[in-house]
C-alpha cells in the first residue's frame, strides 16, 4: 500500500518534479494520486509504483545568495499562496475550489442539507434568486468532504449547456452531457459491462433522454449517489400526463431503490414554480423527500400542526427577493421591475376576419352532427382555440394553422389527443405546441377547401402594411434600442417568429434573432452568445427560451408578443432578464395585445390582470386553479353569450374561479410565512457570518482579488486602463501567458465585481488569470534561476517598530480524517514569527504576525544587509522547529474547533473531524522587518 511509506500531504518527486501525496492514493493498492507542488487539481497525475521511483522530497530554505529581492515578495507571495489555494481549511471545505463569493442567504440550504443524511431538499425560490448555485453549493460540498464521489443533474435538455457552464465556471465541476445525441459517444469509451455512469463521475442528463423505459434500468442501477433535478415541478404526479408520470416513476425508484444500500442517495429538487395548482402534485414532489409527508394534512395552520410545520421547514427552502435582499447585513441587488401594457388597433380587414373566424368556429363547435361524440366535440373545440391563438398571434402563424394538419401516431386514442392538445392550446405542458396545426377529425375534407380559401385571402390581406400589431412592435423596439434597452420579443408561435424576425432584421442598424424549438439547445446557445455582441440586438424566440436560461448579461426587457394562456409563462419569460446579476438596475415587461381583439381581452382580463394583481399583492406567482376557465370564458364571450350586453366576468363560473384564485394566494401567503427558515436561529446566522468572514479572509476575497492581480500585473509592467470598474489589458508579444489565458491578442477587458458584460471577463478567484498569475509569482519564487518579481526574502526598516521581527511565511498542509473514515487534504499559508532577539526569541501570536506583515516600508533595504539578516535566519532555524511544529499543532486544534463549532450547530457529532498537521511546513519565505535607523 501507498501509505506505507508516503502520508497524505508529503512531498515526494518523480519526474523531476516535486509533488504532493493525496487522499486518493489510498483507494488503489501501489498507486499514488499527486498534485503538483503549489499546482491545480486539473494537473493531477498517478503513477503506478512498481514502473516509476518515487522518493521523498525536503522543502529548502531560502538561499541568502539568490533568494533576497524587494519588500513587496512577502505581500506577494503571501496572496499568490492564499489565492492559489484549492483545499481550503475552513468548515466549508469547498469554498476555495469555487468561482463565486456564495451571498449569505444562498448557504441556508447548505446548512439545512447538512442536517440531512442522506440529503433531501426542495429548493423552491423565487425566479432569479440563485437555486442552481444554492443546489451546486451542496454538491461541491460533499464532493470536497469526501462524502459522495459522483454527481448527475437531470433537466430539460434545453437546460444541460447551461448546467454544463456553471458547474464548469462557477464550480470546477467538468461534467459530460448525456443526451440522445452523445450517449453512444460516451458509451464507446466504456469498458465492458461498465455503465458510462460508472465511467463518468458527473453528468448532466436530459431528462427527456433517461425516463424512457430502455434507458431506465441502466440509470437506476448506475445512478451517482447526488443527484440534482431541475424543473422538478415536471416530475409531479399529475393525472394521466405520461410524460410527467415517467419522470416522477423514475424519481421515486431513484429515491426507494430495492436494496437498502441505495437509500442513502442524495437528491435536490429544484424549482421556482413547485405548485402546480393542485395539492396532490406538490405532495408528490414532497413525498420524494421523505414518505412521511404523505400523511401530512393540507391544512397546516394552528399550534397542533407546530411540528409538521417544524418538519416541513427542513426539507422546504421557498424564500422571496424581499426576504433576502438585505439578509445577515449583506445588501444583495435586484432589478426593479417597471411593468406596461401597451395595445394596439386592428386594420379593418384583421377585425372583418376575426369576424369571419369567430363565424366558422361556432358553426363547427355548434355543429349537432357530432352531439354525441364529446371527444370530438372537445377536439373540434380545440382546434377551434388554435385557429383563435394562431390569429391573434400573426398572419403567417394563422395561415400555417389553416393549411396544417396534425400528425397522429398509430399508438395515440382520442383522449389521448384530447389531453395532450387541450394542455399545449393552454399552455400547461411545457413543451407547448409552438408550430400550430389541426387535428384531422377536427376538419373533414368538406371544410378542407374553405380553409384553404380563407388561407389564401389572408395571405393577400392581413399581411405587411395591414398588419398593425407587427407595425406597432416595430415601432416600439425603435424607441426601446434608442433608450439604450434589449429587449427579448416572446412569442407562441415558430412561424410567428419567422415573421417578426423578418420584419424586425430589416430596419436598420438591428441585429437580430429568431430562436425557436426547431433549433437545438447548444446551437440557441451560439445563436444568442454571437447577438450578444452586438450592441443594437433583438432576440425573438418562443417559449423554448422562457424557463431555466440567464438571459440578464446580454438583455433587460421583455415584450409579450402573444400573450400567454398561462399566467406562469408571463413570469418565467420575465424571469430570464429579471434576476440577480442583471447589471441594470430597472428591467421592462411590457404586455402588448390587441384592444378591439375579443381574444386577447378575455386573456387579459380573465388571467393576466388578475395573476399581476395576486403577484404584487403576495410578492409571488400563484399558478391558475385548474379547470375550462379559459374555455368557458371564450365561450361566453365570443360564441354563447346571448345577451351581447352582459359581462361575462360577472357570471358564477368567475366569480367562483376569483373565490378559489384568492383563497389559494391566501394558503400560500400563510405557507410561507410559515416555512420561512426559522429553524435556522438567530445565533447561528451570527456563528455562520463569522465563519464566512474566517473563510473570506483565509482564502480571499474579490477585493483581495482585485488587488493581487492589478498588483501583478502592474509589476509585470502591462499598461491597465480603468473606466467604470472595468479594466482593459494592453498586452504585448512578451505577455504570452497572459495571452493563453484568454486564448486572444488583442486587447483583453476584465471586472471583478458584478456582471461580465459582452466581451469582457469576470475574474473570481478561481478564474484561470488567478492561477496563472500565482503560479507565475510562486514557481518563479521557488525557481533559483528565475528572475521573479517576488523573492523568499526581504528587510523592511519601518519606523512603526521599537523591536526587530521577524516572519516565517509557511505552506502548511493538514489530514483531515472523518468518523467514517474519509481522508482529506487541506492547505493554507499561515505566518508564524517572533521579535526581539533571534537567540532568545519572543514569539508573536498569528494576529501580531499578520499586523507586521502589514507594516509598511519606510527605507528600502540593501541586498547585503539583507543577506546577512537573512543569512543569520536560516543559520538559528534549525531552532525554531519545534516551537513552529508546536504552532502548527495549536493550529490544527483551532481549526477542528471551528469545525466542530459548525457541526454542532447542525447538530452532527463533534468527534467526527481530526485534523493532523504535516510536519514540518514549507518554509516559503523568510522576512525580517528592522526599526528604522537600525541595520544590523
Amino acid at each position: 500500500m501507498p501509505n506505507d511509506k508516503f502520508a497524505i500531504g508529503s512531498l515526494v518527486r518523480v519526474r523531476e518534479r516535486e509533488w504532493v501525496v493525496q487522499p486518493e492514493s489510498y483507494r488503489e493498492e501501489d498507486t499514488l494520486i499527486l498534485r503538483p507542488l503549489g499546482g491545480s487539481e486539473r494537473e493531477k497525475i498517478g503513477v503506478y509504483l512498481p514502473l516509476e521511483e518515487v522518493t521523498s522530497a525536503t522543502f529548502p530554505l531560502p538561499s541568502p545568495d539568490r533568494d533576497v529581492g524587494k519588500v513587496l515578495s512577502a505581500r506577494l507571495l503571501n496572496d499568490a499562496i492564499r489565492l492559489g489555494t484549492r483545499d481550503g481549511v475552513g468548515p466549508f471545505r469547498s469554498f476555495a475550489k469555487i468561482g463565486i463569493e456564495p451571498r449569505p442567504y444562498q448557504l441556508v440550504p447548505l446548512l439545512l442539507a447538512l442536517k440531512q443524511d442522506p440529503v433531501r431538499l426542495l429548493i423552491a425560490d423565487d425566479v432569479g434568486i440563485g437555486k442552481t448555485i444554492e443546489s451546486l453549493l451542496i454538491a461541491r460540498e460533499l464532493l470536497d468532504r469526501g462524502e459522495i464521489q459522483r454527481i448527475a443533474v437531470l433537466c430539460p435538455p434545453v437546460l444541460v449547456d447551461q448546467w454544463q457552464k456553471a458547474m464548469r465556471e462557477q464550480f470546477n465541476i467538468e461534467a459530460e452531457l448525456v443526451l440522445a445525441s452523445t450517449a453512444k459517444r460516451l458509451e464507446r469509451k466504456c469498458r465492458v459491462s461498465e455503465s458510462l455512469f460508472e465511467r463518468y463521475p458527473f453528468t448532466i442528463v436530459s431528462m427527456d433522454y433517461i425516463k424512457s423505459p430502455q434507458r431506465r434500468e441502466e440509470f437506476l442501477r448506475t445512478c451517482p449517489e447526488f443527484v440534482i433535478v431541475d424543473e422538478a415541478h415536471t416530475c409531479s404526479q399529475t393525472g394521466n400526463v405520461s410524460g410527467s408520470q415517467q419522470r416522477n416513476d423514475l424519481l421515486r425508484a431513484l429515491v426507494n431503490p430495492v436494496d437498502d444500500a441505495g437509500n442513502r442517495r442524495h437528491l435536490i429538487l429544484v424549482s421556482a414554480t413547485p405548485h402546480s395548482g393542485k395539492t396532490e402534485a406538490f405532495r408528490s414532489l414532497l413525498t420524494l423527500l421523505n414518505p412521511v409527508f404523505s400523511d401530512f394534512p393540507d391544512d397546516l395552520s394552528g399550534a397542533v400542526n407546530n411540528d409538521n410545520r417544524k418538519m416541513l421547514a427542513q426539507y422546504l427552502v421557498q424564500r422571496r427577493r424581499a426576504d433576502l435582499r438585505h439578509y445577515m447585513g449583506a445588501n444583495t441587488v435586484f432589478p426593479d421591475r417597471l411593468i406596461a401594457e401597451e395595445s394596439y388597433q386592428m386594420s379593418k380587414p384583421h377585425i372583418d376576419f376575426l369576424k369571419r373566424i369567430i363565424e366558422y368556429c361556432r358553426e363547427r363547435i355548434e355543429d349537432p352532427s357530432v352531439d354525441s361524440d364529446k371527444l370530438v366535440q372537445r377536439i373540434r373545440w380545440w382546434s377551434a382555440l388554435t385557429i383563435l391563438r394562431a390569429f391573434s398571434s400573426s398572419p403567417k402563424a394563422f395561415v400555417t394553422t389553416l393549411r396544417n394538419r396534425r400528425e397522429v401516431l398509430e399508438q395515440e386514442s382520442l383522449a389521448q389527443i384530447n389531453h395532450q392538445t387541450g394542455r399545449a392550446v393552454l399552455d400547461i405542458d411545457d413543451e407547448g405546441m409552438d408550430m400550430p396545426a389541426l387535428h384531422h377529425d377536427a376538419v373533414d375534407e368538406t371544410h378542407r377547401s374553405r380553409l384553404l380559401r380563407m388561407a389564401r385571402d389572408a395571405e393577400a390581406r392581413l399581411f405587411g402594411a395591414n398588419d398593425n400589431k407587427l407595425q406597432g412592435l416595430l415601432n416600439r423596439v425603435r424607441e426601446l434600442i434608442k433608450q439604450g434597452h434589449a429587449p427579448i420579443v416572446f412569442c407562441k408561435f415558430v412561424p410567428t417568429v419567422e415573421y417578426v424576425t423578418e420584419a424586425l432584421s430589416k430596419v436598420r442598424g438591428l441585429e437580430v434573432t429568431g430562436i425557436t424549438g426547431s433549433i437545438p439547445p447548444s446551437d440557441r446557445k451560439r445563436h444568442i452568445d454571437a447577438l450578444s455582441q452586438h450592441p443594437n440586438r433583438v432576440l425573438v424566440c418562443t417559449d423554448c427560451l422562457s424557463e431555466g436560461l440567464d438571459l440578464q448579461h446580454a438583455f433587460d426587457t421583455v415584450i409579450h408578443y402573444d400573450l400567454a394562456w398561462n399566467p406562469t409563462k408571463h413570469e418565467q419569460r420575465e424571469g430570464r432578464v429579471d434576476r440577480f446579476g442583471q447589471p441594470k438596475p430597472v428591467v421592462k415587461t411590457i404586455t402588448y395585445f390587441g384592444a378591439d381583439n375579443a381574444v386577447d381581452g378575455i386573456v387579459l382580463d380573465v388571467l393576466i390582470r388578475k395573476h399581476n394583481h395576486i403577484q404584487d399583492s403576495l410578492g409571488v406567482s400563484i399558478p391558475v386553479p385548474e379547470g375550462d376557465i379559459i374555455q368557458q370564458a371564450l365561450k361566453n364571450g365570443l360564441f354563447l353569450r346571448q345577451n351581447k350586453d352582459q359581462d361575462y366576468r360577472q357570471l358564477p363560473l368567475f366569480t367562483d374561479y376569483d373565490l378559489e384564485w384568492e383563497r389559494a394566494a391566501e394558503s400560500e401567503r400563510k405557507s410561507r410565512a410559515r416555512f420561512a427558515q426559522h429553524t435556522l436561529h438567530k445565533q447561528i446566522h451570527l456563528e455562520l457570518k463569522e465563519v464566512l468572514e474566517q473563510t473570506n479572509k483565509s482564502i480571499g476575497s474579490t477585493e483581495d482579488v482585485q488587488n493581487f492581480v492589478l498588483l501583478v500585473l502592474e509589476q509585470m509592467s502591462i499598461s491597465v486602463d480603468e473606466f467604470n470598474q472595468v479594466y482593459t489589458l494592453k498586452l504585448t508579444a512578451k505577455d504570452f501567458a497572459i495571452k493563453e489565458v484568454f486564448d486572444q491578442k488583442e486587447d483583453i477587458r476584465i471586472r471583478f465585481q458584478g456582471v461580465s458584460l459582452s466581451g469582457e471577463h469576470l475574474i473570481t478567484r478561481t478564474h484561470p488569470l488567478v492561477s496563472t498569475l500565482s503560479s507565475l509569482i510562486l514557481d518563479g519564487a521557488l525557481n533559483p534561476s528565475s528572475e521573479s518579481i517576488a523573492k523568499r526574502c526581504a528587510v523592511v526598516y519601518s519606523s512603526q517598530l521599537s523591536k526587530p521581527r521577524y516572519l516565517f511565511l509557511l505552506r502548511t498542509r493538514y489530514q483531515m480524517l472523518s468518523a467514517t473514515g474519509r481522508s482529506t487534504l487541506a492547505e493554507e499559508q499561515v505566518m508564524v514569527g517572533f521579535e526581539g532577539n533571534p537567540n532568545d526569541p519572543e514569539w508573536l501570536d498569528m494576529a501580531g504576525c499578520e499586523a507586521t506583515a502589514q507594516i509598511e516600508s519606510d527605507l528600502e533595504g540593501g541586498t547585503k544587509v539583507a543577506k546577512i539578516q537573512i543569512t543569520k535566519m536560516t543559520k538559528l532555524f534549525p531552532h525554531y522547529i519545534e516551537e513552529i511544529n508546536r504552532q502548527m499543532e495549536e493550529r490544527a486544534e483551532v481549526l477542528a474547533l471551528a469545525h466542530t463549532k459548525v457541526r454542532k450547530t447542525l447538530n452532527k457529532s463533534s468527534k467526527e473531524i481530526v485534523v493532523t498537521p504535516y510536519t514540518p511546513s514549507d518554509v516559503i519565505g523568510i522576512f525580517a522587518y528592522i526599526p528604522y535607523g537600525r541595520r544590523a
